[in-house]
């Protein structure tokens, strides 16, 4: 089963010395096709973040680092951290 997730919820940033430093929490449905091609929720995922973003121009940023943990509830066990670097569109 293949699936596909969209999360959504809070985030508070703090601004320090040019940049942003933040923490958010994530969550929704994880949807999946069964082998008949029907889509199905099959539980739900949830992701906290914590990061550092230095501002680059009025709407780039350059996200030093974020670190993911994350969970889903339709598998036993199934967790990911990640940690990530970029180039951020930042509109506010």
């Amino acid at each position: 089963m293949e699936g596909s997730v969209v999360l959504a919820g809070p985030r508070v940033a703090h601004s320090l010395f040019g940049g942003d430093v933040y923490t958010a929490g994530l969550f929704g449905p994880n949807h999946g096709w069964n082998t008949a091609g029907t889509k199905q929720v099959s539980g739900v995922t949830s992701q906290m973040a914590f990061g550092v973003e230095k501002n680059l121009g009025p709407f780039v940023r350059w996200r030093v680092v974020e670190l993911n943990v994350g969970f889903f509830s339709g598998s036993s066990g199934v967790q990911a951290f990640a940690v990530s670097t970029g180039i951020v569109l930042h509109f506010h």
